[in-house]
């Protein structure tokens, strides 16, 4: 695989004739203090846990929801949260600022912003956006489904996406689509960081010239991330020197033209000053009256000369 020139990708076509994903782990919706206590302390024990929300989608221009279900899964179960009922306790807020207990998800920026709706000064610490985490894995697409597909050759169903969320209670199909999108991040991070898929044998390979401009975005530079660990961060620290002397001599320069802007004009009104300066006054007179001796001693031999020709 030339990762330069190809990458791997999956059409909507081909996921869909993919066969369905079963939700493989438990449920247990958390909808009291104390069924979220005893779900922290068991994701505490697990330390890396799948993690997923899902917000009341919204059909009127400008009415935002906030965070109304957060899913948060271990590798045999899956615990939603539901935070319309509530909110984020103290307890739960620590267990997103952790740093040590690792939390995998799928652009989690967009998941925080949701978050500090109700708590604005919340700092969630140890995610894993798998949107960067399969880059080093030269896999192009970026949502879950299509990531499971390449990975699993399985379909994620999104039927449930656009339901209502604050429903008093949730119906089977909606816990079960809930609990597969946290869990299936971190099936996915534990099968990619064990080494078990290989981006030479995927059968998803393509050249990054048949994908389409949308497709074909920033995420498909994966060898350039994982060989160079900071390119841009090198790129940043090496700007800031190079603009320095730039920036110097332009100043200099600028100083130079502004004191010859200056000068210009004053040599232009101050004229006479020039005149004493001249030390060259008297070599001119010199140079003439010697000119003038020259042209007095040739014209004494040019008359006798003519006189003779005569």
């Amino acid at each position: 695989m030339n990762t330069l020139t190809q990458t791997i990708a999956i059409s909507k076509e081909t996921v869909a004739e993919m066969p369905i994903v079963d939700c493989p782990v438990g449920i247990t919706v958390v909808d009291t203090p104390e069924l979220a206590r005893v779900a922290l302390r068991e994701l505490t024990r697990a330390r890396v846990v799948g993690f997923d929300t899902e917000t009341r989608p919204s059909f009127h221009r400008g009415r935002i929801h906030g965070v109304a279900l957060m899913q948060l899964s271990t590798d045999d179960h899956c615990f939603l949260f539901r935070i319309n009922k509530l909110g984020i306790s103290e307890h739960l807020r620590r267990f997103l600022e952790d740093p040590e207990i690792i939390k995998i998800g799928l652009s989690v920026h967009d998941d925080f912003s949701v978050m500090r709706r109700l708590v604005d000064d919340i700092d969630p610490q140890g995610f894993i956006d798998l949107q960067e985490y399969v880059r080093y894995f030269h896999i192009n697409d970026i949502s879950l489904q299509k990531i499971y597909a390449i990975v699993f050759g399985e379909k994620i169903s999104k039927n449930q996406r656009l339901s209502n969320w604050e429903a008093p209670e949730l119906s089977e199909q909606q816990q079960k689509y809930a609990a597969i999108d946290a869990w299936a991040c971190l099936h996915l991070y534990r099968t990619l960081r064990s080494g078990n898929f290989h981006p030479d044998e995927s059968p998803y390979i393509v050249d990054r010239s048949e994908l389409n401009p949308a497709q074909n975005n920033q995420l498909t530079a994966p060898r350039a991330a994982e060989s160079k660990p900071e390119p841009e961060n090198e790129k940043k620290a090496d700007k800031p020197a190079k603009r320095k002397p730039a920036s110097r001599t332009r100043s200099k320069e600028a100083k130079a033209a502004k004191a010859d802007a200056t000068a210009e004009p004053k040599a232009k009104a101050e004229k006479k000053p020039k005149t004493p300066k001249s030390p060259k006054a008297p070599k001119t007179p010199k140079d003439n009256t010697a000119s003038a001796e020259t042209k007095k001693t040739r014209k004494p031999r040019k008359k006798p000369t003519q006189k003779t020709q005569e």
